[in-house]
């Protein structure tokens, strides 16, 4: 039961640092969005403090990345939906990134996940990059954040992705080759 317990407010945390990284602009902006989730209600019946919510968002900007993400530097759209039309189905479909920033050199597009990667992780986030450059961004760079990990992975685009994947191909056939001998 206790194991149970701890489980659901590590999950309750990174929901919240999820909730709050996707509302600010800056680290200035995080007492301000931790009283609002207070005042919410949002912290009621957990054993997560305000204090200690502070602390846990604090320790999530030692990293180099995040820090330089909400240093104040980047013109921001949070949780911005995008638009993207299939031409060959006739559909559209609705995309929500998390953290979407440029500089009018580079665009950043961050995913927030608690604590796991997955390869439809990965994927979601090229689909995210794709739908910038289509709009017109030029140098789209993805991240997925693990945030109770505090890890980041760059997500490498569709064309790194196939050269990875080519690449995969040919030590393979290398090592059959090599194994023939």
């Amino acid at each position: 039961e206790n194991e149970e317990h701890d489980k659901a407010q590590y999950i309750k945390l990174g929901t919240l640092l999820h909730q709050v990284l996707s509302a600010i602009n800056t680290k200035a902006d995080i007492d301000k969005e931790v009283i609002r989730l207070e005042m919410d209600g949002l912290l009621d019946g957990c054993d997560i403090t305000p204090a200690g919510l502070r602390r846990a968002l604090q320790r999530c900007f030692t990293n180099a990345h995040a820090s330089e993400w909400f240093s104040g530097r980047w013109k921001l759209y949070n949780e911005c939906t995008i638009l993207s039309y299939d031409a060959a189905s006739g559909t559209c479909s609705a995309s929500r990134p998390d953290r979407v920033m440029t500089d009018g050199t580079t665009t950043i597009v961050v995913d927030f996940k608690l604590y796991s990667l997955r390869p439809e992780y990965f994927a979601q986030v090229r689909k995210y990059m794709a739908c910038l450059r289509k709009m017109g961004h030029r140098n789209v760079k993805g991240y997925l954040w693990m945030l109770m990990s505090d890890r980041i992975e760059e997500v490498k685009g569709a064309n790194a992705k196939r050269k990875e994947e080519t690449s995969r191909q040919v030590e393979r056939a290398k090592c059959k080759v090599q194994k023939k001998k």
